[in-house]
Protein backbone atom coordinates (compact mmCIF):
# COMPACT_ATOMS: atom_id res chain seq x y z
CA UNK A 1 0.00 0.00 0.00
CA UNK A 2 0.78 3.47 -0.96
CA UNK A 3 2.02 5.77 1.92
CA UNK A 4 -1.34 7.93 1.08
CA UNK A 5 -4.60 6.03 1.24
CA UNK A 6 -6.93 8.97 -0.95
CA UNK A 7 -5.17 11.08 -3.08
CA UNK A 8 -7.59 13.75 -4.76
CA UNK A 9 -6.47 15.23 -7.57
CA UNK A 10 -7.47 19.07 -8.63
CA UNK A 11 -7.85 19.67 -13.19
CA UNK A 12 -7.98 15.86 -12.69
CA UNK A 13 -9.39 16.05 -16.28
CA UNK A 14 -6.62 17.50 -18.04
CA UNK A 15 -3.73 15.67 -19.76
CA UNK A 16 -1.67 15.39 -16.44
CA UNK A 17 -4.26 15.00 -14.07
CA UNK A 18 -5.68 11.66 -16.13
CA UNK A 19 -2.33 10.54 -16.31
CA UNK A 20 -1.34 10.87 -13.03
CA UNK A 21 -4.43 8.97 -11.88
CA UNK A 22 -3.89 6.30 -14.14
CA UNK A 23 -0.13 5.88 -12.81
CA UNK A 24 -1.59 6.08 -9.30
CA UNK A 25 -4.70 4.33 -9.40
CA UNK A 26 -3.26 1.02 -8.14
CA UNK A 27 -1.73 2.52 -5.39
CA UNK A 28 -4.28 4.55 -3.82
CA UNK A 29 -7.70 5.66 -3.74
CA UNK A 30 -7.82 8.55 -6.67
CA UNK A 31 -10.21 10.75 -6.83
CA UNK A 32 -10.28 13.56 -10.11
CA UNK A 33 -11.73 17.17 -10.19
CA UNK A 34 -13.04 19.12 -12.81
CA UNK A 35 -15.40 21.56 -13.39
CA UNK A 36 -16.32 20.65 -16.84
CA UNK A 37 -18.77 17.85 -16.67
CA UNK A 38 -18.25 16.99 -20.23
CA UNK A 39 -14.62 16.63 -19.63
CA UNK A 40 -15.52 14.84 -15.54
CA UNK A 41 -17.30 11.89 -17.59
CA UNK A 42 -14.41 11.19 -20.11
CA UNK A 43 -12.12 11.16 -17.42
CA UNK A 44 -13.95 8.92 -15.37
CA UNK A 45 -14.39 6.60 -18.15
CA UNK A 46 -10.24 6.60 -19.36
CA UNK A 47 -8.89 6.56 -15.60
CA UNK A 48 -11.58 4.42 -13.62
CA UNK A 49 -11.41 6.79 -11.14
CA UNK A 50 -14.15 9.03 -9.44
CA UNK A 51 -14.70 12.73 -10.36
CA UNK A 52 -16.16 14.85 -8.41
CA UNK A 53 -17.07 18.53 -9.58
CA UNK A 54 -15.56 21.50 -8.42
CA UNK A 55 -14.31 24.47 -9.03
CA UNK A 56 -10.48 25.59 -7.73
CA UNK A 57 -11.47 29.68 -7.68
CA UNK A 58 -14.40 28.95 -5.66
CA UNK A 59 -13.47 28.31 -2.03
CA UNK A 60 -16.48 26.64 -0.99
CA UNK A 61 -16.23 24.43 -3.97
CA UNK A 62 -12.90 23.26 -2.82
CA UNK A 63 -14.06 23.36 0.78
CA UNK A 64 -17.17 21.06 0.00
CA UNK A 65 -14.81 18.74 -2.01
CA UNK A 66 -11.91 18.58 0.49
CA UNK A 67 -14.60 17.83 3.08
CA UNK A 68 -16.67 15.11 1.20
CA UNK A 69 -13.28 13.04 -0.04
CA UNK A 70 -11.02 13.62 2.92
CA UNK A 71 -7.71 13.21 1.08
CA UNK A 72 -4.09 12.43 2.64
CA UNK A 73 -2.33 14.17 -0.50
CA UNK A 74 -3.73 16.09 -2.88
CA UNK A 75 -2.01 16.84 -6.10
CA UNK A 76 -2.84 20.31 -7.48
CA UNK A 77 -2.97 20.35 -11.23
CA UNK A 78 -5.55 22.44 -12.28
CA UNK A 79 -4.71 25.44 -14.07
CA UNK A 80 -5.36 27.39 -17.31
CA UNK A 81 -2.19 26.98 -19.03
CA UNK A 82 -2.55 28.84 -21.80
CA UNK A 83 -0.29 31.76 -22.47
CA UNK A 84 -2.35 33.38 -25.14
CA UNK A 85 -5.80 32.69 -22.65
CA UNK A 86 -4.19 35.03 -19.99
CA UNK A 87 -3.67 37.52 -22.43
CA UNK A 88 -7.52 37.81 -23.69
CA UNK A 89 -8.62 36.62 -20.34
CA UNK A 90 -6.56 37.70 -17.38
CA UNK A 91 -8.94 37.60 -14.63
CA UNK A 92 -10.28 34.23 -15.22
CA UNK A 93 -6.20 33.02 -15.13
CA UNK A 94 -5.43 35.10 -12.36
CA UNK A 95 -8.65 33.37 -10.77
CA UNK A 96 -7.62 29.75 -11.70
CA UNK A 97 -4.24 29.81 -11.37
CA UNK A 98 -3.58 32.22 -8.53
CA UNK A 99 -6.61 32.23 -6.26
CA UNK A 100 -7.36 28.89 -7.26
CA UNK A 101 -3.16 28.01 -5.79
CA UNK A 102 -4.46 29.92 -2.87
CA UNK A 103 -8.01 28.23 -2.12
CA UNK A 104 -6.56 24.44 -2.30
CA UNK A 105 -3.88 25.55 -0.01
CA UNK A 106 -5.96 27.17 2.46
CA UNK A 107 -8.42 24.27 2.95
CA UNK A 108 -5.63 21.62 3.31
CA UNK A 109 -4.36 23.64 6.69
CA UNK A 110 -8.11 24.16 7.63
CA UNK A 111 -8.98 20.48 6.92
CA UNK A 112 -5.31 18.99 7.89
CA UNK A 113 -4.11 17.59 4.74
CA UNK A 114 -0.93 15.42 5.35
CA UNK A 115 0.75 16.21 1.70
CA UNK A 116 -0.25 18.95 -0.93
CA UNK A 117 2.01 18.83 -3.93
CA UNK A 118 1.72 21.76 -6.11
CA UNK A 119 2.24 21.75 -10.26
CA UNK A 120 3.47 24.19 -11.78
CA UNK A 121 5.17 25.52 -15.53
CA UNK A 122 8.14 27.34 -16.70
CA UNK A 123 5.12 30.13 -17.47
CA UNK A 124 4.81 31.07 -14.21
CA UNK A 125 6.74 34.14 -13.98
CA UNK A 126 6.10 37.66 -14.30
CA UNK A 127 4.66 40.19 -15.55
CA UNK A 128 2.58 39.44 -12.43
Amino acid sequence: MSKYERVLITGGTGFLGKHLAIALNEKAEVVLTGRNNKQNFKAKSVTGCEVMPMDVSNIESVRDCVAEVNPDLIIHAAATKFVDLSEVMPMECIDVNVLGSQNVARVAIDKGVKSVIGISTDKAAPPI
